[in-house]
């Protein structure tokens, strides 16, 4: 596993509320129709109305102008800028203390990370304090949705609070706010669901496209019920693979991340909402059938239930019910005015053979519970 170093986190999906704080950055209502990508519309956190993902361990600014100026051991040490290495070794985050003491797991909680905000579109850059207020237990960790080769393993989660540090009075008592809002649907065993996950090695852009960084300085800060979170949870990121548990962005990753998002197109825009449930089967057979997101036979029998498609790298192979058709009855049409895709009902392979055209197959689940076997 690759060590990425120096001082940074993709925040992601960061910093819902910053606008009430400030006028040097954007309300809500502005921002988010103009760089909505991964923290809209699938589970993401927003922080003043600006969607992101990642930070980089040297301080580059992110696109969406939030960088990482800093790492501190307690607020005192974030308010005279003292600040120490802090470290992701591939899920888990790794700092140092200002006397060269390795902090790890819970000896991370009330550690500081110190952002720069600055929007593409305001001229001065303002203070945010990062806090670590809890990191999971062992017994609180995060257990993975796979099943066979791919199971077992777990995955340590950390509760992040956000706050503008007072400068009259920087280490005093300051209004902290998760950056994580609770946006997990239900049915999906997220250990803790204001927690999120962190890991290096892949980089999301705002149309999902997925790019390798093994030694660039990036890494996630993953909500739970966000797409990176839940890429990782499948064991479809870099820092999740280990022997004989890993694919390439075309084996896989790239069809995942189109479709937790519902981006049937394969253009960037996503037709799904928040914490809106889905169920998967994926061609290498590592998700669990009775698992959180799969589903067995016995429930394809179930009254309701149907197929939502087949998907690969760029996009949907065949769509047959949109996963929001149940609210939104024209959403077809929405999609077919973007692009034109099959049914998967007229496909002579399908269901059958749909492994030889596809990497994921994707279903709502049934509402009842009643069985009706073909």
């Amino acid at each position: 596993m690759t060590h990425t170093s120096l001082l940074s986190p993709p925040l992601l999906f960061a910093l819902a509320g910053l606008a009430a704080c400030t006028a040097e950055l954007p309300d809500v209502t502005t921002s988010e129709q103009s760089i909505c990508g991964l923290g809209c519309g699938e589970n993401g956190g927003v922080i003043a109305g600006v969607p992101f993902w990642e930070l980089h361990l040297g301080g580059l600014a992110n696109a969406q102008g939030v960088r990482l100026k800093g790492f501190a051991e307690d607020l005192a040490h974030a308010a005279n800028k003292s600040y120490s290495p802090l470290y992701v070794d591939g899920a888990r985050l790794r700092g140092k203390s200002s006397v060269g003491v390795t902090l790890l797991n819970q000896a991370l909680k009330n550690t500081i990370m110190v952002l720069g905000v600055k929007p593409v579109d305001k001229r001065n850059e303002t203070e945010v304090y990062l806090k670590i207020t809890d990191v999971s237990l062992t017994s609180e960790f995060q257990h993975y949705w796979t099943s066979g080769i791919a199971a077992g393993g777990t995955i340590e989660t950390y509760r992040f609070q956000w706050a503008i540090p007072d400068p009259a009075n920087p280490t005093g008592h300051l209004p902290f706010v998760d950056m994580c809002p609770n946006l997990t649907a239900p049915g999906e065993p997220w250990t803790n669901t204001v927690h999120a996950i962190v890991f290096e090695g892949d980089r999301y852009t705002a149309t999902r496209e997925i790019q390798l960084s093994p030694h660039g300085g990036w890494f996630n800060i993953a909500c739970a019920g966000g797409t990176p979170a839940k890429m990782h949870l499948v064991r479809r990121t870099s820092a999740s693979s280990s022997a004989g548990i890993s694919t390439t962005i075309a084996d896989d990753r790239q069809a995942f991340a189109r479709m937790w998002a519902a981006d049937y197109c394969g253009d960037g825009h996503s037709f799904t909402e928040t914490g809106h449930k889905l169920r998967i089967r994926d061609r290498k057979g590592w998700i669990a059938a009775a698992g959180p997101v799969g589903y067995s036979t016995l429930d394809s029998w179930k009254l309701g239930f149907t197929y939502e498609a087949v998907w690969r790298a760029d996009g949907a192979v065949c769509l047959n019910t949109p996963r929001l058709a149940d609210v939104n009855p024209g959403i077809k049409a929405e999609i077919d005015d973007r692009c034109s895709i099959p049914s998967c009902s007229s496909q002579p392979w399908f269901p059958a053979n749909w492994k030889l055209h596809g990497d994921i197959l994707s279903a709502n689940p049934a509402p009842s519970p009643v069985i009706v076997p073909p």
